[in-house]
């Protein structure tokens, strides 16, 4: 090694004038930034990055004299051993500076030894190397990197390490030659790929007891047990998120380390490739395909000389890891991101490939139950589930995942590079449809109990879970909708999903998987499938698809009947008088629905469907001037559902009993249940809820002749515009009547001073600020 560093600024400087080229034209050319070639050239940086060096070499076209200059120069401080082959990455290391701060922070503090920890291909060794190499920069030290993949015990190790710095192994005191060395304390030592080393923390510890000022970097993908370590970990890089690429959000995506690593590295390979707005998106879905893993978006940028992004990310998707390979020739330790994952693989148990293979069918997220599940189906011997997974954690195969926001346990994800390694795999052991099965059926039945869940105290959890698991469950929708023979459980995941659609008010996405598994599976006749007609009559009447609702519930009717359930068939005949009294129809097949479904009712224990027909028949009798069985039928309905804690479910009768009170002239009766509604109301923040309520409320105030300032409460309403969503959930003839009531009474006021004001500022008004100013109203 040179004692002299060669002067790499007049080079630089001397070979970009000979390529009549100017800093900036240099910059867009190599993608070296700008300001790293200004500081070269003034002398500023005299040791660049090996990777910054070789694009500006391939950019100049330097002749091999001049690169056996630069090469000097960059390997001044840094010492190699004998079997270290060049890093894959070429150019500056990209979105890993919190990383590199965090090693060098724990170097700084005096913890000498650092141990920098993630799975195959996030580029561990990199951040070690570059954070062992500015440290040394800092402090006046040396580097020497030592390859470890080969070494199989500690004392490999030690052996290598002394090769390292020019030492013999063969000679009688090598080992106290290297402590003499070493203990000077002028020495980072980074040992990379530790993984296959046995005997490595006893072998470190006597090396370190000796040498108290040695700093050690030891990068791998499974935590040693030393506890003289500092880990830090390293995770993937930032990739844009679905709805940052759905939003069209070109600054946001092109800000990732995911795209600014693909263009770095694909403008080596493609001198003519450069990022802009009409390729951005397509690299981001590229590096959110990747799940932001260094080496799989180093490997798939490599191919851009012979494809266009578009083409590439089509590849990927169809071809998955073959597409992740180098060019022929270009020997490196890893050529393929198969081989990268398949090192670590091979280190694993029987029963963890065997879980890590059936887990790779899982396109989201997983908690203990699924890998369960999946381990029963692929092996038939029993396993500490649990064991192997927190194996995969520590060898980094899983990502765990926050669940401050889950009582549920902890969760996992599997990233995608390594489903894509693993998936093959299964499917050549013949087990990937038996996986596949596995997984569908734990979800639907998962999920079989959710109404009582979402029924309970904390409905936000559950939905909160739903919300988590919304990937597994549209593929195992995809799954049932393509697979042969599976009717029967994809009605059941229909039957069971139907209440979260409803929470959600995800209307439109229920009717399409309702019409898509109906039309799949018509020949099955089960429970399952009469829950799926009933979400497409209750889907269908929420939209005013009269036609369609009416469609569905004598579908509904018709398989109730096949399979003898008589609270099924109560609930279809209830669905078609709903519909019917939607149309104004209540005629006699409305009421001769209505009596054989009171008639099952009386022979049922109180549910849910049993409140459903008796408030049908209050709002029959409603229609019929019938007020006191109106009264009778709703305060039964009432009674049934607070009895089963379904609260929210009692709030349509509620309301319907305010506007019966008012036809009846009781105002002050009716004001008094608008209270109790209203108090529901705000504690359940249930949209439909307080829609209903507000308008029930509103009935009841207009009612009142002393409440003049309640008139100016119903035009925030109104510009709220829940009284038009009102208008869409709440179809009968009866409410309709009331809602153009309201709305013609709010245009014959003036709203209140503080009121207009809000308004001409255009401040946003919260449904629980209007059922608080209502609520004030009612109460006075």
């Amino acid at each position: 090694m040179s004692t002299n560093p060669p002067n790499i600024a007049d080079l630089l400087r001397n070979a970009r004038k000979r390529a009549l080229l100017s800093q900036s034209e240099l910059a867009a050319v190599s993608g070296v930034s700008l300001r790293t070639i200004s500081d070269i050239e003034r002398g500023l940086v005299t040791t660049p990055h090996p990777n910054t060096m070789r694009r500006l070499s391939d950019a100049l076209d330097l002749t091999a004299v001049d690169r056996e200059v630069a090469a000097a120069a960059v390997d001044r401080g840094v010492q190699r051993g004998p079997n270290h082959h060049h890093q894959r990455s070429s150019g500056e290391v990209v979105g890993r500076a919190a990383e590199i701060a965090a090693i060098t922070r724990h170097l700084s503090a005096g913890r000498m030894t650092v141990q920098v920890v993630g799975p195959a291909g996030i580029g561990k060794s990199v951040v070690a190397q570059e954070a062992a190499r500015q440290w040394a920069a800092w402090h006046g030290k040396r580097v020497v990197i030592v390859e470890c993949h080969a070494a199989s015990t500690g004392d490999e190790v030690i052996r290598g390490l002394a090769r390292a710095i020019d030492l013999s192994d063969d000679e009688p005191h090598w080992r106290e030659r290297l402590q003499h060395d070493l203990g000077d304390g002028e020495w980072v030592v980074v040992l990379d790929d530790v993984d296959r080393v046995d005997g490595l923390e006893e072998a470190l510890n006597h090396l370190l007891d000796q040498c108290p000022g040695l700093c050690v970097v030891v990068s791998s993908r499974m935590r040693l047990s030393g506890r003289r370590f500092s880990v830090v970990v390293v995770g993937s890089l930032t990739a844009p998120t679905a709805e940052m690429i759905e939003a069209g959000d070109l600054n946001g995506v092109m800000a990732t380390e995911s795209v600014e690593l693909f263009a770095a590295r694909a403008a080596l390979v493609n001198r003519g490739f450069h990022l802009h707005a009409g390729n951005a998106f397509t690299i981001g879905e590229i590096g959110r395909l990747l799940n932001g893993l260094p080496l799989a978006i180093e490997l798939a940028a490599a191919q851009s000389d012979a494809y266009s992004p578009h083409a590439l990310l089509t590849l990927l998707e169809s071809s998955g890891m073959a597409v992740l390979s180098q060019e022929p020739g270009k020997r490196q330790r890893f050529e393929t991101m198969a081989a990268a994952i398949g090192w670590t693989f091979d280190l694993l148990t029987q029963q963890e490939q065997q879980l890590l293979l059936a887990l790779s069918i899982v396109p989201g997220e997983f908690d203990l139950g699924i890998a369960e599940a999946l381990a029963t189906a692929v092996s038939a011997r029993d396993a500490d589930v649990l064991a192997i997974l927190t194996a995969l954690d520590n060898k980094n195969f899983i990502e765990p995942l926050p669940t401050d926001d889950l009582p549920f346990g902890q969760r996992w994800r599997m990233l995608q590079a390594f489903r894509m390694f693993a998936r093959p795999l299964l499917r050549a052991a013949g087990k990937e449809h038996t996986a596949e099965r596995a997984l569908v059926h734990f979800l639907a039945d998962e999920y079989e109990s959710i109404e009582m869940h979402v029924l309970s105290p904390e409905p936000d959890v559950w939905l909160a879970q739903f919300d988590r698991d919304r990937e597994n469950l549209n593929w195992a929708l995809c799954w049932v909708s393509e697979t042969p023979g599976e009717g029967d459980v994809a009605h059941k995941l229909i039957a069971n999903l139907g209440t979260f659609w409803q929470a959600r008010s995800e209307t439109s996405e229920a009717r399409r998987w309702v019409r898509v598994i109906s039309t799949i599976h018509p020949e099955t006749v089960s429970t399952n499938s009469c829950w799926t007609a009933h979400w497409g009559s209750y889907f269908a009447f929420l939209q005013n698809d009269i036609p369609v609702s009416l469609k569905y519930a004598e579908e509904m009717q018709r398989l109730a009947t096949i399979v003898e359930d008589p609270e099924l068939r109560m609930l279809a005949m209830g669905e078609r008088v709903r519909t019917m009294l939607a149309t104004n129809d209540s005629g006699p097949l409305c009421a001769e629905l209505l009596a054989e479904a009171l008639a099952v009712a009386e022979t049922l224990s109180p549910s849910l469907p049993v409140a459903m027909i008796h408030n049908l028949a209050g709002i029959f009798a409603q229609y019929h001037g019938e007020l006191k069985e109106a009264e009778r039928r709703f305060e039964r309905t009432i009674a049934i559902r607070e009895g089963l804690g379904a609260l929210i479910y009692a709030l349509s009768s509620r309301a319907h009993l305010v506007c019966v009170l008012v036809d009846q002239g009781r105002i002050e009766e009716a004001l008094s249940t608008a209270r109790l509604l209203l108090e529901d109301a705000f504690g359940s923040e249930d949209r439909w809820a307080i829609v209903v309520s507000l308008v029930a409320a509103a009935s009841a105030i207009m009612a009142h002749p002393t409440l003049e300032n309640a008139r100016a409460a119903l035009r925030l309403i109104d510009a709220s515009e829940d009284l038009a969503a009102a208008r869409r959930i709440l179809v009968w003839k009866h409410w309709q009547e009331r809602i153009e009531a309201v709305r013609v009474l709010i245009g014959e006021v003036l709203p209140m001073r503080e009121l207009a004001a809000a308004k001409r500022r255009h401040e946003p008004v919260s449904n629980r600020e209007l059922l608080a100013l209502v609520a004030t109203f009612v109460s006075h």
